[in-house]
């Protein structure tokens, strides 16, 4: 086993192994780019799919409720329902989507905030 190595964040990652099928989906996808602008675009792309997911999950219970959180929150409507399951299962989902929301931001930040000045050229 490999021991886990610094990165150049000084971050503790651990070796990556991936199977050879997936390496040649990855290599088929993304012929013309070296190694880690493919990671970096796939890591991009399923960020915005997360991000794209949780802010969907904002919009529909926006409409079903016709207000945004903080309203939801402050109206108490969870004790108003009489904590049905519906909306206390709404409550957490909506809680959760805009934490992922935050996060997913976060990490969309951070990796467009690496350069591409960093990644080594393949001979």
């Amino acid at each position: 086993m490999l021991a886990p190595k610094k990165s150049f964040c000084h971050l503790i990652i651990l070796p990556l192994k991936i199977s050879d099928v997936f390496a040649s989906y990855v290599t088929d996808l993304f012929l013309a780019e070296i190694t880690d602008k493919k990671l970096k675009r796939l890591m991009k792309n399923e960020i915005i799919r997360r991000l794209t997911r949780y802010q969907h999950t904002i919009r529909i219970l926006e409409l079903k409720y016709q207000m945004d959180f903080n309203t939801f929150k402050a109206q108490n409507v969870v004790s108003q329902k009489n904590y049905s399951e519906e909306v206390e299962n709404d409550f957490c989902n909506w809680e959760m989507a805009i934490d992922g929301v935050r996060t997913m931001e976060k990490k969309l930040k951070k990796l467009r905030g690496i350069s591409n000045d960093y990644i080594p050229v393949e001979e």
